[in-house]
């Protein structure tokens, strides 16, 4: 069973991971240029008849192997995308604008806590820590 504290902690891990999550999204689109290179080759510039200089043989080469891998790289990619709105989605809940600066500063931006902490004039971390665990306790 799945308790309010393991969905805080899914939520702290998700926000964590969002940068990851943006890279691999360009990631995606670099696989996704390159496999669009090798189903349609380079063409010349040449304003006379249309020349296939770097285009591999078609007859060897498989274009369902391509058209496959990139259905595999676009599911990927709207993966990706959908975690990333997810938690923005999540972050877009909490209704005091303070309380979700709290919140990308220490799990999106990582910032130190101690830091946050000062500028959100938290006389320690452990009570900065508290506050925000019941922040997204309420958005969970």
């Amino acid at each position: 069973m799945v308790t309010i504290k393991d969905k805080v902690e899914q939520f702290k891990r998700d926000c964590k991971s969002n940068d990851y999550y943006t890279k691999m999204v360009l990631d995606c689109n670099e696989r996704l240029e390159e496999i669009a290179v090798k189903l349609q080759g380079i063409s010349s510039p040449a304003v006379k008849d249309v020349i296939c200089e770097n285009a591999n043989d078609s007859y060897k080469d498989n274009k369902l192997y391509w058209l496959y891998q990139e259905e595999k790289v676009l599911k990927e990619r709207e993966d990706y995308i959908s975690r990333i709105n997810n938690v923005n989605r999540m972050l877009m809940k909490i209704l005091d604008p303070v309380d979700r600066q709290m919140v990308m500063d220490l799990y999106i931006m990582k910032r130190n806590h101690e830091s946050i902490a000062d500028k959100y004039h938290y006389a320690n971390r452990m009570a900065l820590y508290k506050h925000i665990n019941k922040v997204i306790e309420k958005i969970v």
